[in-house]
């Protein structure tokens, strides 16, 4: 199915408001999660060292958002002095988090981890995380909101190395 404009599902609603009540309608379509989905990627490897970055911006949200889901691949530099914590996540020093842009491109102060990559390991990890609206981060957007992530190194030695960065914003009408 292709993703429906918010015409397109007003049009569905106002079909169904014909033959049923409004509470079913909305649960029906809700059910079927019939959404405007805004999607937004960056699909060039990049690597970043001892700095946090903004690597993807969403689109504004427009509507209430229904769910996020996020997808990055990623891995650290494959290498430390702790042999014990390989292939884990404890030391793990590179990760991925989120957090709220405003309509003037200003980031807000809170963010929320998305994931990390494993210690010491030097291949490619999909991390894959999904919000529903009761996530705090979905709580706190305002339309015309959009939802950054950012990937992070705490010290000069690691490295955060990511390709197929993806945010998909589901939104109600």
């Amino acid at each position: 199915m292709s993703n429906p404009s918010p015409r397109d599902i007003q049009r569905t609603r106002f079909t169904l408001l014909r033959l049923l009540p409004i509470e079913l309608v909305d649960s029906i379509l809700h059910q079927a999660e019939y959404y405007t989905i805004l999607h937004s990627t960056r699909p060039v490897e990049t690597t970043i060292s001892d700095s946090t970055f903004c690597c993807l911006r969403s689109r504004r949200t427009e509507k209430p958002v229904k769910r996020v889901v996020i997808k990055v691949e990623g891995h650290d530099q494959g290498w430390s002095s702790y042999p014990a914590d390989q292939g884990t996540y404890r030391g793990s020093w590179t990760w991925f988090e989120a957090g709220i842009g405003n309509k003037e491109g200003g980031e807000g102060e809170r963010r929320w981890g998305v994931a990390r990559n494993l210690h010491a390991e030097s291949a490619w990890q999909v991390h894959e995380v999904v919000w529903g609206e009761d996530h705090e981060l979905l709580k706190s957007l305002r339309e015309g909101d959009s939802i950054d992530l950012y990937a992070a190194a705490r010290y000069p030695g690691w490295r955060n190395t990511f390709r197929n960065v993806e945010i998909e914003v589901f939104c109600w009408i």
